[in-house]
């Protein structure tokens, strides 16, 4: 018998679970987003030498989404992503292997753009951790999608357009779980997000369609994005 949000994702391309974490759970990992940006920003600013993204994120944000903290293959989320391997499955009705996870903290003013996503993200978990004022939607095809914390929403990021208008106010984490299904074309390559293993960093990665940046490209983009922060944050 199929997982009765099977049916809701075969036919729409996406289904909400509710309350998919428990108040422990939201609570433990809402804090360690909010702590892991602030010590971002303490090592970039203070450390620097000793600053890696690998270890510490990218403490003013990526191309997507300017001025919010991100990170990529954080181990506690990796081991979620592992863990929820079967749930994840269950719901799609599809044999599922993880790829990768990664997550914002974003910040008042925070756009992002609509898009699709990459090969390595044809079925995802976006996971509401917490917010500090009120709920923000995320926009399938146009239909606003309201998460509380502990929320899961289930989706074809691969197909359907997906976006958020400028977040108001406050703060608000999310974390993005993604999977690829077995027998899709190179489901083998993109399994583990082409590393040999998951919780491995972005330095592990053997293939991008974009190609692999340098420890130069890195070092000049975090300055750029820091510039570009504290330009948006003196107009705001």
């Amino acid at each position: 018998m199929k997982h009765e949000y099977s049916i809701k994702y075969a036919n729409e391309g996406y289904a909400v679970i509710k309350n998919y974490l428990n108040d422990q759970t939201k609570n433990l990992l809402f804090n360690h987003t909010l702590l892991k940006r602030q010590v971002s920003r303490y090592m970039w600013k203070e450390k620097q030498k000793l600053f890696s993204p690998y270890m510490y994120g990218y403490p003013f944000g990526d191309v997507q989404v300017k001025g919010s903290y991100c990170h990529y293959s954080d181990p506690i989320f990796e081991s979620l992503l592992y863990s929820s391997t079967k749930d994840m499955s269950n719901y799609t009705n599809k044999k599922l292997h993880p790829t990768y996870t990664y997550y914002r903290v974003y910040e008042p003013g925070a756009v992002m753009k609509e898009h699709v996503d990459r090969d390595s993200c044809k079925h995802s978990m976006t996971l509401c951790l917490g917010y500090t004022d009120k709920v923000w939607p995320i926009y399938l095809e146009g239909t606003p999608i309201n998460l509380e914390p502990g929320d899961l929403l289930v989706y074809r990021g691969d197909k359907l357009k997906h976006w958020r208008d400028p977040l108001p106010s406050g703060y608000h984490s999310q974390v993005f779980l993604h999977y690829i299904e077995e027998g899709a074309e190179n489901w083998e390559r993109d399994k583990f997000d082409t590393r040999p293993l998951l919780m491995l960093d972005g330095r592990f990665k053997t293939w991008s369609d974009k190609g692999l940046p340098t420890d130069k490209n890195i070092m000049e983009y975090l300055k750029q994005s820091e510039y570009d922060y504290n330009k948006i944050h003196n107009n705001r």
